[in-house]
């Protein structure tokens, strides 16, 4: 898509320059425009007008006795002259003809009506034939409509350059005039073709590489993009005028054997170092899990890439091969080859099959026992792949070192954790990530995922729970953000976002998810050059006016000679529901940067420079408005034209979807809080709140309309944060009641609250039988063995284990105590890879439906070490994703767990110490809860479905294609 130019210079008179005649006349000015287009762009950095605008003279010369070019059309037969070409937006034709209400000047004009849903073009095209973009060449039409944001632009054509894709000529649309004046008749021109096309040509070459060859370029095409937003758009078009058309003689047809070579080129896939290259050039995946979608919907969402369970059939590779998608995947069944067999043919026909594949993923969660399997099966996947030499992706639980050495310099290391509604904190994930590539894997790659939907498990004790009532929960933008942010300080080269359903699906819950994303891959591919090959420079802190560290930390990504500050927010609890994620005057403190570097906040809308001063310590950076999106550039200019050309493109986009997502915030957040005011009490601050986010709100919508696309995104932003306030607010109200979150799966989410105080008021109609959890008072040794009690030792370097009874108690005359201390106290290990002790419980019976109270008493004195996991306690019905996590209780703490059979059959309670500590463990008991003396009022209360809302595609302007 061509860079968005301001449009303000002086246009000649309305019929200047319709005749061919004309440009015999003018000769003299064509060879100036000549010789000047032959300069270098001034930021072009390199010669790319001089290989071909310097022969337009002659070919200018030649066209002059051409007879009968098209220099203009006036629109007065009866048979319409454009034609619909291509488009993103479903739209339906009301009308389209030649009409006398239409006219500009003469007796009439051609006007067109269409109905469109969301979308970013409707596109409308007049075939011109091939004809040289010489300066001189300024198309221009008269345009009348309902609407603002018509564009006019040209197709160019080169010849000399093969889409990968399709074997054909590349080409793309340039021009910036666009219709602003609502209602009334206005010229749009495009002017100053060399100079479009040469940045045509920079976007080609940061695409497909440097060798695109801009030699013989043309014009073929006009195209109006008729689309001005859903709803009816009503187009009244007249007066073309085509001066100094100069037709291309012969039209270059040698391009067949350059798509020819093309075709079969494979792209160069390689690890160097830590940093991922496609055909030399840094590359940061972007990977969906698939459930079927298009790869083309797909791509619209902003992805490069997508995750598979199974290896790909033809179609899908087909199918990717069509639109660029990568594929990460498992390998296909691979035979066992005789060492003398000749396999070249084969390794040749594999890595053709699979040109698409951009590393093969060999699993999630391996142990030991997968290293024997995984050493045959690697041997045959490097025999039959070694012409590609894909790099190796895979997820060890344990004996990381041992598959690190397995992998060797072609692997990456995939981690995943569960963070949604859960107890291990946002917080720690990035550190998470730092270390536990220390465990045997010290320089790899690291790719991650990240969850756009809470665990299975969650939900399905949510639905449980609430007796099917309650929605499943809803991840909303801030924390998907949240989560790549702290992926991204970590330093990973890759995302994986975690899907279980299908992305274009209908229903509002999917559709604000895929919103969501739409604008998460907006802001990856903006920062791409720093998170693809920027080098951690240092960590850095925040401070408020108080010099108090607001909860923010961060990191240095340096790139080009350019710096980019990525914040994180460490506050507890935004794994379930963020806080007001906001600060005024935050100052970062940045070692080492440059003198001349200029700071500006960076955002998907546009730039904002921020205030810095140098001081002890660094380069000191203020912002005035932190936000949860907030980044920070410093660099000395260059950095910053090159973000800045990328913006026009994307901060329409960008603007809408933020309006988008706060406006569904503000109707869902109003609703959830109307029925937590009748079922416990209202948000004391609510109205002033809600009052504050609709004006914000409301400026977003003004700011759109003026097309001041970071003011409104920075009102968007500012009306989210009262509603995050209210939605804390109502959180911290409900787990007061219950010690801990983890404790009820109907706190994991806000829109799950009001079913908590539903549950909260059920569990007072019903009983509770006596403990089923045999020895859980931990009295002897003897007598939890026989119950069935069970202790596993995971041995690991550097440590010691031991489970013992001891008299410090909670209740009865003992208790439980696990211990895990370094063998050399002067050298504790860093991070153990798995839990050292696992106390698990006897097998328990369970109906499916039936619900349990588990409650227990712990004492952690010291905080927990080698772990960010501490004292993890969970259950095999809501496993690992709802385990309650302790780090250190000043005494003894008191825990309880809700949970329910999904089906019947039996289940455990489990206790691991994950790190180097000691714990005490008393008290525990299983109780079931019965069915309900009096039903509880106002169970079927629930709140209405999430309102519509208005994905914007995130390809938008930038999808420029009309081939």
């Amino acid at each position: 898509m061509p860079p968005t130019l301001p449009h303000n210079r002086t246009r000649p008179p309305h019929g200047q320059g319709t005749t061919l005649g004309r440009l015999g006349m003018r000769l003299k000015s064509l060879s100036a425009n000549g010789r000047q287009a032959r300069r270098p762009h001034r930021n072009a950095g390199s010669r790319i007008g001089s290989r071909w605008i310097g022969p337009l003279l002659v070919a200018a010369c030649c066209g002059l006795v051409k007879a009968g070019a098209v220099t203009g059309d006036g629109f007065e037969g009866t048979e319409t002259s454009w034609r619909f070409v291509a488009n993103d937006a479903p739209y339906q034709k009301q009308l389209h003809q030649r009409a006398k209400q239409a006219a500009h000047s003469g007796a009439a004009g051609e006007i067109v009506q269409i109905t469109a849903s969301q979308g970013t073009y409707v596109y409308l095209g007049l075939d011109i034939g091939a004809c040289h973009p010489i300066a001189e060449f300024q198309p221009s039409i008269w345009v009348r409509a309902n609407r603002p944001g018509i564009r006019f632009l040209a197709r160019v054509v080169f010849p000399r350059a093969a889409d990968p894709k399709t074997g054909k000529p590349l080409s793309r649309l340039v021009g910036t005039a666009t219709y602003t004046q609502q209602g009334t008749w206005q010229q749009l021109r495009i002017e100053g073709l060399p100079t479009l096309i040469v940045d045509a040509v920079h976007g080609l070459r940061a695409r497909y590489g440097r060798n695109i060859d801009a030699g013989e370029a043309y014009i073929d095409r006009l195209l109006l993009n008729v689309y001005g937003g859903p709803g009816v758009t009503q187009v009244a078009i007249d007066d073309l005028e085509l001066p100094h058309l100069v037709p291309v003689e012969n039209v270059p047809t040698h391009s067949v054997a350059v798509a020819s070579s093309e075709e079969t080129k494979r792209p160069r896939i390689e690890l160097v170092g830590s940093i991922l290259q496609v055909d030399g050039h840094p590359f940061f995946p972007r990977l969906v899990e698939y459930q079927g979608e298009s790869l083309t919907f797909l791509q619209k969402l902003g992805f490069n890439g997508v995750q598979l369970a199974t290896p790909p059939d033809d179609a899908l590779l087909d199918e990717a091969r069509q639109t660029g998608m990568w594929l990460v995947c498992p390998p296909p069944a691979l035979p066992d080859l005789d060492e003398t067999e000749d396999t070249d043919d084969s390794q040749a026909s594999f890595a053709a099959r699979y040109r698409q594949v951009l590393a093969w993923h060999l699993g999630q969660g391996l142990t030991a026992r997968d290293l024997d399997g995984m050493r045959r099966w690697l041997e045959q996947l490097r025999r039959a792949d070694e012409e590609a030499a894909r790099p190796l992706v895979c997820d060890p639980a344990d004996k990381l070192e041992q598959y690190g050495r397995l992998l060797g310099a072609n692997g990456i290391l995939m981690m995943h954790r569960h963070l949604l509604g859960g107890t291990f904190e946002l917080a720690d994930f990035s550190t998470w990530l730092r270390m536990r590539p220390r465990l045997g894997m010290p320089g790899m790659p690291v790719w991650t995922t990240v969850e756009t939907q809470h665990s299975r498990e969650l939900c399905e004790q949510i639905s449980l729970l609430s007796a099917g009532q309650a929605p499943p929960p809803v991840a909303d933008y801030d924390q998907i953000r949240l989560m790549v942010q702290a992926a991204l300080v970590a330093g990973v080269r890759g995302l994986a976002f975690v899907s279980r359903s299908p992305l274009d699906g209908q229903d509002p819950a999917t559709r604000l998810r895929a919103t969501a994303l739409s604008l998460v891959n907006l802001e990856l591919d903006l920062i791409q050059q720093w998170i693809a090959a920027g080098i951690p420079d240092t960590e850095i802190s925040a401070a408020n006016p108080a010099g108090e560290n607001p909860g923010i930390t961060g990191a240095i990504l340096r790139a080009n000679h350019a710096r980019l500050l990525l914040p994180m927010w460490a506050g507890t609890g935004t794994q379930y529901v963020p806080d007001q994620l906001a600060g005024n005057l935050i100052t970062f403190s940045v070692p080492a940067a440059p003198e001349d570097n200029s700071a500006y906040e960076l955002t998907v809308a546009g730039l904002r420079p921020v205030d810095k001063k140098r001081r002890v310590g660094g380069l000191h950076v203020t912002q005035n408005e932190f936000g949860p999106t907030s980044m920070v550039l410093l660099s000395n200019g260059i950095a910053v034209g090159t973000t800045s050309r990328q913006l026009p493109r994307i901060a329409p986009i960008a603007a809408k979807m933020a309006r988008d997502l706060t406006a569904h915030k503000l109707t869902y957040v109003t609703e959830v809080d109307r029925q937590l005011a009748r079922l416990a009490d209202r948000v004391l601050d609510a109205p002033r709140l809600f009052g504050l986010a609709r004006n914000d709100l409301s400026e977003a919508e003004r700011a759109l309309g003026r097309h001041d696309w970071l003011a409104a995104w920075q009102a968007s932003q500012r009306a989210a944060r009262p509603l995050r306030v209210i939605e804390r607010a109502h959180w911290e109200k409900a787990i007061a009641s219950l010690g801990s979150p983890a404790a009820s799966p109907l706190v994991a989410a806000f829109g799950e609250i009001p079913y908590h105080w539903l549950l909260a008021r059920e569990l007072e109609n019903r009983g509770r039988s006596r403990s089923i959890l045999d020895q859980g008072d931990m009295e002897t040794l003897k007598g939890v063995w026989e119950a069935g009690w069970r202790l596993y030792k995971h041995g690991q370097t550097g440590i010691r284990m031991m489970g013992d009874f001891s008299k410090d108690h909670y209740s009865g005359a003992a208790s439980l105590h696990l211990s895990v201390t370094a063998i050399d106290p002067d050298e504790p290990p860093s991070l153990l890879e798995t839990p050292a002790l696992w106390l698990c419980s006897p097998h328990l019976p369970a109906q499916a439906g039936e619900w349990f109270r588990i409650h227990g008493w712990v004492k952690v004195p010291k905080a927990v070490t080698a772990s960010l996991d501490g004292l993890m306690i969970f259950d095999t019905l809501g496993r690992e994703p709802l385990a309650e996590r302790i780090g250190k209780t000043a005494g003894w703490k008191e825990f309880t767990l809700y949970r329910a059979a999904p089906s019947s059959g039996s289940w455990q309670v489990v206790i691991a110490l994950t790190g180097v500590g000691e714990v005490w463990i008393d008290g525990l008991t299983v109780e079931t809860i019965s069915r309900p003396k009096v039903r509880a009022a106002g169970w079927k209360t629930v709140p209405r479905p999430l309102p519509p809302v208005r994905p914007a595609s995130p390809q938008g302007a930038g999808s420029s294609r009309a081939d």
